[in-house]
């Protein structure tokens, strides 16, 4: 099982977040977020999707928008 979280720009997309990290230790439904790579007053959006055992994914979450 693993989760995969991802950070976006406001004006970025999907395709090449900002961040992505695949998790298959700890904790699969929380994660730390990588301050060095964002930057204060900038809007961003993250998501998660699950990977079950068998390597099937999830639909990917709905984005939560946020800023710093």
């Amino acid at each position: 099982m693993a989760s995969v979280w991802e950070i976006r720009a406001s004006q970025g997309d999907w395709v090449r977040p900002l961040w992505r990290e695949r998790r298959t230790d700890g904790s699969l439904t929380n994660t730390s977020l990588p301050w060095e790579r964002l930057a204060l007053g900038q809007v961003y959006a993250w998501r998660v999707t699950y990977e079950d055992v068998d390597g099937h994914l999830s639909l990917p979450s709905r984005e939560v928008v946020f800023s710093m």
